[in-house]
């Protein structure tokens, strides 16, 4: 059985040069604002990180869903309400620039497929903080492009936003890695699979 994984455009999803001693750290997720993708403990991780880091700290949520009222006021009721976003549903053609304004990356979700928002990240160069679920394991390597943290373990998922705050010459290892990986997942290259599968 031949197995083709999802592509993503390596054109449109581009790095840009992130400055390690930036004012601002920024984590940013795309997704649905539901409860299966762990928001919940993502606030509560980021907050324990506000209140250990030595930097200012934010987080963008990008997108809408039935937990959104939910989720602005658990984001109050951490005293992290200043310091998280939610911007709503983006313009695809505007997400790419929010990645690039972004330094990581991260989405605990209970369960995902091969989220094409993750692979955006991917190719965007940013490191990925994301739960070991489903199509995850094929995209993130454990040290070398991000790291994975369990959905419902917030003092670890805390520790993994400390240290990529706290440590831009990681930020800039991981996120090189996350680049390359990408390119060999650019639509030219599944195209070729394809034809290769459906010439044998």
């Amino acid at each position: 059985m031949e197995i083709i994984e999802n592509g993503v455009n390596v054109e449109a999803f581009i790095p840009k040069e992130r400055e390690g001693s930036m004012r601002r750290m920024v984590f940013i997720t795309v997704a649905r604002l539901t409860k299966r993708k762990g928001l919940q403990t993502l606030l509560h991780a980021f907050g324990e990180a506000v209140r250990m880091g030595h930097r200012p700290l934010e987080l963008w949520l990008v997108g809408d869903g039935e937990e959104r009222s939910f989720l602005q006021a658990e984001a109050k009721r951490l005293g992290v309400d200043g310091q998280v976003k939610f911007l709503g549903q983006v313009d695809h053609e505007k997400i790419a620039e929010l990645y690039q304004q972004a330094q990581v990356f991260v989405l605990p979700s209970k369960n995902e497929g091969m989220s094409n928002a993750v692979l955006e990240a991917l190719a965007s160069g940013l490191p990925l903080v994301v739960s070991g679920t489903g199509g995850m394991q094929e995209i993130v390597e454990e040290g070398k492009n991000g790291f994975f943290v369990n959905s419902d373990d917030t003092p670890s998922f805390s520790e993994k936003l400390l240290l990529l705050a706290e440590d831009s010459g990681l930020r800039e290892a991981l996120g090189k890695e996350s680049r390359r990986r990408a390119e060999e997942r650019s639509w030219k290259r599944v195209a070729d699979e394809f034809l290769r599968v459906v010439r044998v």
